[in-house]
């Protein structure tokens, strides 16, 4: 006799992948819902709340560096870019001098 296999609880059908970390009950791929990791079934993902960690941010302590340090790439970037421009005129003003 095989191993058992435990089945979907909306779909017996189904073999399970995993099971509800609120309620236990097992689920298949489609009835599952990971939310930070976490696995749900179709009526505890609906009891749950959201929350500004769920839709993206995970505190406002996060904001900050995000103010900071966008403004400086740019700077980096452009700043690269410049380069870039320069050096391609030097190899310009090189290879005519070569020509001549």
């Amino acid at each position: 006799m095989g191993p058992l296999q435990t089945r979907c609880r909306y779909h017996p059908e189904r073999a399970g992948i995993g099971v509800c970390t609120r309620c236990g009950g097992t689920l298949c791929e489609e009835c599952s819902t990971r939310v930070e990791g976490i696995l749900h079934c179709r009526e505890c993902l609906a009891g749950l709340q959201v929350t500004p960690a769920a839709r993206g941010w995970r505190s406002a302590s996060a904001l900050a560096p995000a103010l900071v340090l966008t403004p400086l790439a740019w700077v980096a970037l452009g700043f690269g870019l410049y380069v870039l421009v320069a050096l391609i005129a030097l190899l310009g003003e090189w290879l005519r001098s070569l020509e001549t």
